[in-house]
């Protein structure tokens, strides 16, 4: 009796993006994925994962070049179809939910003009029940307040809220297979936790998942195999359960080794480089900025008003890490914002190396601006994709006062060396950059202008594990070195362990625990921080002699 066909048959798949074997991202890869089966995808970033899934669903763009011995979906062969063809498939039979939602989600359109596209495109069902529809897909995955958030346009929304509503697009047309890349990234843990349940029932229900994930505690939860991949190739697969308990290639164990976490502390995450040694710790702490009562009140459409910072106070010391967490919506973002100076709070004092913003006339605000920089989750929106990383930190040392180009491209040179780029990528473009050589690039931006305070906003959780390890380990050198302030905001409370030296946790713009990181996480006091903790997915891995890691 002949095994039946897998729903997903990969055999020697190559994709490149240039006329040589040297141009090629993916490398003669070859797995198959069963019906109802859940395989996750895993590996750095530029490691060939997120191309592999574009072309499965045939978006790999005009310029590039795919070769196969066979790519069949369904028994169909997906190297000869033509556009009409995919247009039947994408969505219906195949969903896709992509890493970036904010550039995935048309800025022009409602979350229910988007959601309502695909339904409308493969059902043709009238405007009431699509209507209906929507407000149970946003439900389903976690909106609250539906009725009122499919109204709003994506940049109204908060990153999490963002991608529960491009996952709620995937899955209008109720496609069988579903590839998911980094679908749970933007998600806070209570949220993650929702999402992976429906993925899990999804699952159950006899969808085929594909993910695409840095997060191992997520692929341990819902993956049946795992398929490692580095440089192109996959250089592991197996069972979930075997492959985390006896990984046999070293990059599954340096991937496995990366994860932060309680035992992480103070450790470094990744061998790139030997630590940088600390600069010698002053006999007394500094206060390099603080916010004092400070409260926020935005509008929503309508006029409803959305408290979003109630009564907060924080204080960054020079050479310490404030970790701030809370779920989507708790006013992480917009506090960070506040302490940049580019939203003015309603209340309250925000004071940046003893000054304060709400005073500060054009001269002094610009030093001020000098003073705190800012990385953000997505490095790629805020680089101007016309100009080259040359141009980018060029720019940058000059607005730091840095005169002549000899001098100038000296300092350029030494950022990336500072962390950790060759000078070979100067003339490449942003979207020539995996996403850890982009945030690589803003972290050397913002140290260009030698800051007393950098603002983390979510700088890793974009990233794969191996390469987060690496800028978690950069951050660490970088502060050792310098003795910059971080105020590092997560939805990551693994990552928030291992990096803060105390946590503020938020709920609903208000402060509900605060103190020495591992104080709170070890003994919470407040049930929303017990919540949070409870909800964080684990990596419990039992090795060949039975002892849990």
């Amino acid at each position: 009796m002949n095994a039946p066909e897998a729903l997903l048959d990969v055999r020697r798949l190559s994709v490149s993006f240039g006329r040589g074997a040297g141009d090629e991202v993916v490398k003669g890869i070859s797995f198959q994925v069963q019906r109802g089966e859940s395989v996750a995808i895993v590996g750095e970033s530029g490691s060939g994962k997120s191309v592999t899934a574009r072309t499965i669903v045939g978006l790999t763009g005009d310029r590039s070049e795919v070769r196969a011995d066979g790519l069949r979906f369904g028994g169909r062969d997906l190297l000869s179809l033509a556009t009409r063809d995919w247009r039947s498939i994408r969505g219906r039979e195949i969903g896709f939910v992509l890493q970036d939602a904010l550039v995935s989600l048309d800025p022009l359109r409602t979350v229910a003009k988007e959601i309502e596209e695909p339904i409308r495109a493969h059902f043709g069902w009238p405007k009431e029940r699509r209507q209906q529809e929507v407000l149970a897909l946003l439900s389903s995955v976690g909106v609250p307040e539906p009725e009122l958030r499919r109204h709003q346009f994506p940049h109204e929304l908060s990153g999490g809220l963002r991608q529960r509503a491009l996952i709620a697009s995937a899955i209008a047309a109720q496609p069988s297979f579903l590839i998911l890349d980094e679908p749970t990234t933007a998600l806070d843990v209570t949220i993650q936790a929702q999402i992976l349940r429906l993925l899990e029932q999804l699952r159950d229900e006899g969808h085929t998942l594909l993910f695409i994930t840095h997060d191992l505690a997520v692929v341990a939860r819902i993956a049946d195999r795992v398929l490692v991949m580095n440089d192109g190739r996959i250089v592991e697969e197996g069972p979930t359960a075997r492959l985390f308990a006896d990984p046999r290639h070293d990059y599954t164990r340096t991937l496995l080794a990366s994860v932060p976490s309680e035992r992480t502390k103070g450790e470094r995450l990744w061998s790139w480089r030997p630590p940088v040694a600390a600069s010698p710790a002053p006999a007394t702490r500094t206060v390099v900025a603080e916010l004092a009562g400070v409260t926020k009140t935005f509008r929503l459409p309508g006029g409803t008003p959305l408290v979003a910072v109630d009564d907060l106070s924080l204080r960054l010391e020079s050479g310490r890490t404030l970790g701030l967490v809370g779920e989507s919506g708790s006013g992480k973002t917009t506090a960070g914002r506040i302490l940049l100076g580019s939203t003015q709070p309603d209340a309250g004092a925000v004071t940046v190396a003893g000054r304060s913003w709400a005073t500060a006339g054009r001269r002094e605000a610009a030093e001020l601006r000098r003073q705190i920089q800012v990385v953000y989750q997505d490095p790629l929106s805020s680089f101007d994709p016309r100009h080259t990383v040359r141009r980018i930190l060029t720019e940058a040392v000059g607005a730091a006062g840095v005169d002549g180009r000899g001098s100038r491209a000296g300092r350029v040179r030494e950022l990336l060396d500072q962390v950790g780029l060759a000078t070979t990528f100067l003339d490449r473009h942003p979207l020539r950059l995996s996403g850890g050589q982009r945030q690589r690039v803003a972290i050397a931006r913002a140290l260009a202008l030698e800051p007393r305070i950098i603002v983390c906003d979510e700088p890793v959780s974009a990233l794969d594990v191996s390469i987060q390890a690496q800028v978690l380990d950069l951050f660490d050198d970088i502060q050792r070195e310098t003795g910059v302030a971080l105020l590092f905001i997560s939805h990551d409370l693994g990552v928030i362990r291992h990096v803060s030296d105390d946590v503020l946790v938020l709920k609903d713009g208000r402060t509900v625990e605060r103190g020495p990181t591992e104080e709170v996480f070890a003994r919470p006091r407040e049930p929303y921080t017990k919540e949070l903790l409870a909800a964080v997915p684990r990596l419990h891995v039992s090795t060949p002699a039975g002892r849990d890691t």
